[in-house]
This record gives C-alpha cells, sequence and structure tokens, in this order.
C-alpha cells in the first residue's frame, strides 16, 4: 500500500502522480498501512538507489470553507438560524481532509437554540388575548346604548345650536352690541363709532390749511373736533419766456398757478449757441473733408469757428471699363467721382457685332504693332468702325498702355535717335498721355550721351557742320549741353 508524501491520501501501485494533490509519487516512498504514514516520508531510499534524497513536503493547513463561514454568520440571525443549520450540514457533507468544521459544528448549535425559542414565540395559542378594554368592561359591566346617545346629542343641537359648536360673534358697533350670528344672542354694551369719513369744513388753498371733521360711517355721527387738511400747492402749467437767454446773459421764463393765479418766475441758463449773421467760408469742404467757416457773434462779439458738412460726391458720368467684356462675356464698367475718385454707378456691359469685330482687329493690330489707345482707336476708324465701336473694343481689351509706351519707344530707337524731351513729345504724338511717355522713356535707362552722338552722325551723313552749329542743332533737337558736346567730340570736333 503506498500513500502521497504530500497530502497522504492512498495511492494505487501503479500510479505516478497523487490524485489530490499532483504531486509526483517516489517509487520508493511505499508502506503497508497507513499508520506509518509520517515515518514513511523519512524512509531514506537505498544507498545503492541513484535517485536523490528529497525532503519531506510540508502538510498544508487545514482552513475553514466559505460554506461554513456563512452559515455560522446566518447562525446568529434570529429569522434565519433554520436556513444556518441546513448550510452547515451541507458543509460537513462534503468531504475535504484539508478543511476545518468547528464553524459548521458552532453554526448548528447556535442555530437549534435560536430556532427553538423562534418556535416557541410563533406557536398559536387558544385563549382569546385579553385587552384593557375588555378588562375595564368586564369590571363595571356597562351596556352603552350608542343609538340613544346620537338621538340625544341631535335634540341638544336643534333646541340650542350654539351649545354644542359655541357662538359665532359679529363684533360690537356703535348701532348695536355684541351679537351671535347664530343664534342672535348679545353681549356686553354698543361698540365706538368707526370715523373713517371726512366733512370739509374749510377748503385748503394752495399756501393755507383747510378744516375737517371727522364722521361715523356707520351711524353718520360727526365728531366735530377740527383736524387740519394740508394745503394743495400750486399746479403749474407750461411756462412762458419773459426774456430769452443769450450766449451773454441769463433768461426769465414765468409759470402762472392755474388755481389761483399765483406767478412766479424761474431763470434760463446762458446758451452756448452764439448769433452770426454773416459767416466766411475759409475752407470749402469736399466729399472727403469737412469745411471750415469763421463769424464774429453780434451780441457777446466773440469770434466762432464751425465746421462745414462733408460735400456730395461728383459723378464724372464718364463710363470706365473695369472688366473687360469679350465676344463670349459681359463685362462690367461703372462711373467715379470727379473729386475722390470713388465708384459711383455699376452696370453689366455686353458688346455689339460691330464691337466684337473691332476687338478682334484691335487684338490682332496689337499682335505686331505697338499703340496708345488714341492711337489705336484712330487706326480702327480708319479701318472703317464708328468712334463708340471703336473705343469700347480698345476699352475691353484693358491693355497696359504703359507697356505699349516702352515698346513704342524701343520701336523708335531702333531707327531713330532721340533726345529724352524728344522721344518723349513723339510718344504724345502717338497719343500717349505725358505721364504715360514720360514714366516709359525714364524706366528704360537709356545712354542719352550715346543717342547725342548717333544724332550728330546722321546729321553729318547728311550735310556739314561746323562744331557750333552741330551743337546747336543738337540742343535743339533737345539734348543737353554737354550731351551735345559728347557727340560734336564723337564725330570729330
Amino acid at each position: 500500500m503506498k500513500f502521497c508524501t504530500n497530502c497522504g491520501s492512498q495511492l494505487q501501485d501503479n500510479q505516478k502522480f497523487c490524485p489530490n494533490c499532483g504531486r509526483p509519487i517516489q517509487q520508493e516512498a511505499q508502506n503497508t498501512s497507513p499508520s506509518t504514514e509520517n515515518t514513511a516520508s523519512t524512509i531514506n531510499p537505498p544507498i545503492n538507489d541513484p535517485t536523490p534524497i528529497q525532503s519531506p513536503a510540508p502538510t498544508p493547513k487545514k482552513k475553514s470553507s466559505a460554506l461554513s463561514i456563512i452559515s455560522f454568520i446566518l447562525s446568529f440571525t434570529y429569522l434565519l438560524s433554520p436556513l444556518a443549520i441546513v448550510l452547515a450540514i451541507l458543509d460537513l457533507v462534503k468531504k475535504n481532509p484539508n478543511k476545518k468544521h468547528g464553524l459548521s459544528i458552532a453554526a448548528i448549535i447556535i442555530g437549534a437554540l435560536l430556532s427553538f425559542a423562534l418556535f416557541k414565540t410563533i406557536q398559536p395559542s387558544c385563549a382569546p388575548k385579553k385587552t384593557a378594554e375588555s378588562e375595564i368592561d368586564a369590571e363595571t359591566e356597562i351596556d352603552y346604548d350608542y343609538d340613544a346617545m346620537i338621538e340625544s346629542l341631535k335634540e341638544k343641537a336643534a333646541a340650542d345650536p350654539c351649545e354644542i359648536a359655541g357662538h359665532q360673534w359679529k363684533a360690537a358697533t356703535c348701532k348695536e352690541p355684541k351679537t351671535c350670528t347664530v343664534c342672535g344672542i348679545t353681549e356686553g354694551g354698543l361698540g365706538d363709532h368707526l370715523l373713517t369719513d371726512s366733512v370739509i369744513i374749510t377748503e385748503p388753498t394752495c399756501e393755507d390749511e383747510g378744516i375737517a371733521h371727522k364722521k361715523c360711517s356707520i351711524c353718520g355721527y360727526i365728531d366735530e373736533t377740527d383736524v387740519k387738511v394740508a394745503p394743495t400747492g400750486h399746479t403749474f402749467g407750461s411756462g412762458e419766456v419773459i426774456k430769452p437767454a443769450t450766449c451773454k446773459d441769463t433768461g426769465v421764463e414765468q409759470f402762472s398757478c392755474e388755481k389761483c393765479g399765483f406767478i412766479k418766475e424761474s431763470s434760463i441758463p446762458v446758451t452756448e449757441e452764439h448769433t452770426v449773421d454773416r459767416w466766411k467760408e475759409t475752407q470749402k469742404p469736399t466729399c472727403t473733408a469737412e469745411g471750415i467757416k469763421e463769424g464774429t457773434c453780434k451780441i457777446c462779439g466773440k469770434k466762432i469757428q464751425e465746421s462745414v458738412p462733408k460735400a456730395d460726391h461728383t459723378d464724372d458720368k464718364k463710363w470706365v471699363i473695369s472688366k473687360g467684356a469679350t465676344e463670349l462675356l459681359p463685362g462690367e464698367r461703372s462711373t467715379h467721382c470727379s473729386v475722390c475718385g470713388i465708384q459711383m454707378q455699376v452696370e453689366s456691359y455686353s458688346l455689339s457685332l460691330e464691337e466684337k469685330n473691332a476687338l478682334i482687329t484691335a487684338r490682332a493690330y496689337l499682335l505686331t504693332l505697338a499703340f496708345s489707345q488714341k492711337g489705336l482707336i484712330k487706326q480702327l476708324e480708319f479701318e472703317g468702325f464708328s468712334k463708340e465701336a471703336s473705343t469700347i473694343a480698345v476699352e475691353s481689351l484693358m491693355v497696359d498702355w504703359s507697356k505699349q509706351a516702352v515698346k513704342k519707344a524701343e520701336d523708335y530707337l531702333d531707327i531713330f535717335a532721340f533726345s529724352r524731351s524728344g522721344l518723349i513729345k513723339q510718344l504724345e504724338f502717338e497719343g500717349f498721355e505725358t505721364a504715360v511717355a514720360t514714366a516709359a522713356v525714364d524706366g528704360m535707362n537709356i545712354d542719352w550721351k550715346e543717342q547725342a552722338a548717333l544724332k550728330a552722325k546722321d546729321y553729318m551723313d547728311l550735310s556739314s557742320f561746323s562744331k557750333s552749329a552741330l551743337i546747336r542743332q543738337l540742343k535743339y533737337e533737345g539734348f543737353s549741353q554737354e550731351e551735345a558736346e559728347y557727340g560734336a567730340a564723337a564725330v570729330g570736333y
């Protein structure tokens, strides 16, 4: 017979592991009876056995199960003690060598005691339960007739209703004493007068007091003791200006009482408004800034300066294209203020058939030649288009005329020599505005001395000139003295 060296469970001969704790079985740890369990674990293996010696495993501590703990807690509960007994018995039935049974046994004992006490408490009794009322009735043996008592109370209420519920009193007045509103019985004498009304003896005025006597609102009695009535006070209407206020002196306004005619006067503060007969506009207003006017007050003599409101914008009535129309899409144009340039009117426009054809022709010209706006319009008119159609077509192209001026100046310089002023005049002749022509020439970085030298050579190729005559001719062309002298020197002078 073999036993596990860890938990002491009985083992079969062919088992290699303990079915209870799972520990591997030592084949040499055998014994013939369970009584030698403790010694079997200490038997040493044979000397010639190569298996190493193992120390005996510690015996696990026994613990109480969760079921025994629950039954023990419930056993102290008065009504649940029977349930605690059942749970404790179930815990004892389950066999486990590592489990303590002390709590389960204690739960059965405590639960039995409380269950017996509970049984005695709820045991039914056949004897009737005595009450304090039944004991009193048994001693006195009084038989109450409740119907007769109710009828007696009804008769008393009909004969004297206030005997049971009590009187409902109405307060005493100067005409009748304190009276019950149910049975009509009175108590005490008459009450005091209710002096809530007044009788005017002397009417009060705006400034003087009046006299009144108090009157009882119940019986009409009048108490002749004088009572003062407060004055009513004046009632003033709208005032009348007797003396207007100025920038120099205060004014006077008069008020009259509507009841007694009393008159009072009130002063009017000095006004800040001056009286100027003649204004002189020292700065005219525009649509962007206020103007200024000056004058002298004829009352206080102070010099006054006031601002003049801004003027209205002035529409120039000239339509300027802001988005050019094409052969397919409409454009947009607007008018502007002639002073500040703000946009005034805006409208959409489309090209007519003539204007579309003029647009196509103008675009073709600009692909090969440089034009000013005026020059391109004149060219379209030369082609037979109307002035209006030519103008709208050219404006719709949205051309940068500054670039056109530069391109035109370059074309001229490729053929002829020019001075600065001469080239600007030539561009103006082509229709460019002075500002556009000047900006284009100044932005080209031209060597004007070199241009003077080329111009001098052109003149010498055509005719003979003295040095002074050549310099004079170059100055006539617009070159400066220094540039003319440089040109003359370039040709040999």
